[in-house]
């Protein structure tokens, strides 16, 4: 950036470096990075939402990228994720719980979820 100023009759240029500090917030944050599951093994995971810059958060929506991920809403802030062992087939990929919130922001989230190899 550069930034032209005066002193006295004329004008100068210089360089100066701008520093910006600061945190971002979001508007709501959840209490897994990540779901995890074990191959084999049926199972289930709740995750938590929770507002962290506005009043109240609603879950609209909730669905999976693969079959063997069912996702239901359990409450306005919380969802389940059932994992079915038996339509998993060692599949490869990239796969998320995709939510819908009420949030003007961010309306769309996704949440990746894992499969580990059985030990």
């Amino acid at each position: 950036m550069t930034v032209i100023y005066r002193v006295g009759a004329s004008l100068t240029d210089h360089f100066c470096v701008l520093s910006l500090k600061g945190n971002v917030e979001p508007d709501f944050d959840w209490d897994q990075d990540e779901v995890w599951f074990t191959g084999g093994k049926s199972d289930f995971a709740t995750v938590h939402f929770r507002p962290v810059h506005m009043p109240n958060l609603r879950l609209l929506s909730a669905f999976s990228s693969h079959a063997a991920f069912e996702v239901t809403i359990a409450s306005a802030s919380s969802l389940q994720v059932h994992f079915h062992a038996d339509r998993w087939k060692n599949d490869r990929g990239e796969f998320s719980i995709v939510v819908s919130t009420d949030n003007d922001k961010l309306p769309t989230c996704r949440l990746p979820v894992r499969v580990a190899s059985p030990k």
